[in-house]
């Protein structure tokens, strides 16, 4: 085989390549946007989880602060009630 021979056999494997990686390439992308969206909707789910647990906790909160206001109120009374007897 001569050198040019040599050469465009080279250049014509370079040219099939491309197609070969591209094709490689392509189904990577494919497989990241799959990955993306799968983790998209992981995230959405669990920020709407979140949002639930946050709710609950509010609520959990407002309970916790009026049974303090009740109990304060109690002891009051009761040392008042203390303060009259004595």
């Amino acid at each position: 085989m001569t050198a040019e021979t040599k050469r465009r056999e080279e250049i014509e494997k370079r040219a099939g390549s491309p197609s070969k990686e591209q094709s490689a390439l392509e189904d990577e992308l494919e497989q990241l946007r799959t990955q993306l969206l799968t983790a998209q909707r992981d995230l959405e789910a669990q920020e709407e989880r979140s949002r639930v647990e946050q709710k609950k906790i509010e609520a959990r909160t407002q309970e916790l602060r009026a049974a303090h206001a009740d109990v304060g109120q109690q002891v009051q009374r009761l040392n008042q009630a203390l303060t009259d007897r004595v």
